[in-house]
């Protein structure tokens, strides 16, 4: 089973399965980066970040991380950032909450 998981750059498993990516990597960098744009711009993060659409600097940061997404190409989101923006933008609160307790 060990030739099928993943390794940090220590050799540590991260209990991912081997891809083309190395998710394990690529989850540390996102962290990484949430962190660093909630700091720039003065919001606590925590584990469930309540979305108030509402909010200019919950659309601050997110609009930071999308962008932080579209300069590391490495990695990989589903869709374009223009969808991602759109998404937030038309969304009623009601509409993201359910997504988000989903």
């Amino acid at each position: 089973m060990k030739d099928f998981i993943e390794l940090d750059e220590n050799g540590q498993p991260t209990g991912n399965f081997i891809r083309e990516y190395n998710y394990g990597l690529v989850r540390r960098d996102i962290d990484k980066a949430k962190v660093k744009i909630a700091n720039k711009i003065g919001i606590v993060l925590d584990d469930d970040l309540n979305a108030d659409v509402n909010d200019p600097k919950y659309n601050q940061y997110a609009d930071a991380l999308d962008d932080w997404y579209e300069e590391n190409p490495h990695i990989v989101r589903r869709y374009k950032p223009a969808y991602y923006k759109a998404r937030r933008r038309y969304l009623s609160k009601e509409t993201i909450d359910y997504r988000n307790g989903l």
